[in-house]
């Protein structure tokens, strides 16, 4: 099916600034050009694929959570949503961890989104915001070694790099949900690592650092989950040591794994009904994954 995806581009016709990130080059604002670009459906491609380490993202099917829709604060409090949400980021790095077969799983970061909802009824909550709106992946490598280092307690890049040829792996995955579905307007879309040419990762800063914007290239392979539902969270890959050739110089030209995995919301073909444009509510959560050296203290 063709969607329409948002890319960075040269600033000139038919194109639209994005005011809340610049680029890295020359610190200018990015603009933004809408391509509507073929997404395959992973709900009629073959079963176990593809896999997070290997295409980017991973569809873990029929995993619910424990915690239910009313229980996520979208009816009740605030306070009762914070409680709520640190059980989810419990439950999520437990579930990270175990399937990864990582030494430890942190989460730093979760977001509730919501789409189609009137502002009177949308909680004061600082942790709510709308679909993100632009191909991206979340950090980009630089920023990615940074984080993971500081979180490893390495006051020096070489002492992460020294880490990484030790044996030891460290990645930023993000665990998406949606809260309630089936999802029919602003769905998530995924990108194959494994389509992408480095030079179409655009480096970019935003409130939150440096990050990548993704131009548009007619080899990139983009999926979908169509009428996700709440049981069909996507694992979302932003950086992996492992496939980072600065740590890892030896690492062949053709290298079929993928580095991360841009991805984005788009505006479904069937959002023009009410009903469905008010089911866009989703959970995203953010982590830091480790696998330690072999023969280094198992972390907790």
């Amino acid at each position: 099916m063709l969607l329409p995806i948002k890319y960075i581009v040269s600033p000139g016709p038919g194109t639209v600034p994005y005011p809340y990130a610049t680029t890295v080059e020359d610190g200018e604002v990015i603009h933004l050009k809408e391509i509507s670009t073929n997404v395959n459906d992973l709900r009629v491609s073959p079963p176990g694929q593809p896999t997070l380490m290997h295409s980017g993202f991973e569809v873990l099917w029929e995993s619910p959570s424990k915690i239910s829709y009313d229980e996520f604060g979208i009816i009740i409090g605030s306070d009762e949503r914070f409680e709520v949400t640190e059980r989810y980021r419990t439950e999520t790095s437990e579930q990270l961890k175990s399937h990864l077969g990582a030494s430890r799983v942190v989460v730093w970061n979760h977001h509730i989104r919501r789409s189609g909802i009137p502002p009177e009824t949308e909680p004061d909550h600082p942790n709510t915001t709308l679909p993100a709106s632009r191909a991206h992946v979340d950090q980009s490598d630089k920023r990615a070694r940074e984080v993971l280092g500081h979180e490893l307690g390495f006051k020096t890049s070489e002492k992460f790099r020294e880490w990484v040829a030790r044996g030891g792996r460290a990645a930023l995955v993000n665990i998406w949900r949606p809260l309630k579905g089936p999802v029919r307007f602003a769905p998530l879309l995924v990108c194959d690592g494994r389509s992408l040419r480095p030079t179409e990762l655009k480096r970019c800063h935003d409130y939150f650092g440096e990050h990548f914007s993704l131009e548009y290239h007619e080899s990139q392979r983009w999926y979908l989950v169509s009428d996700q539902m709440p049981s069909e969270p996507i694992l979302i890959l932003c950086y992996d040591s492992a496939a980072d050739p600065v740590l890892n110089p030896e690492l062949p030209l053709d290298y079929q794994r993928a580095a991360c995995c841009p991805h984005t919301a788009s505006v479904s073909p069937k959002s023009g009904d009410k009903t469905e444009t008010e089911t866009r509510e989703s959970i995203e959560v953010r982590t830091y994954v480790f696998w330690d050296p072999p023969g280094h203290q198992k972390t907790q």
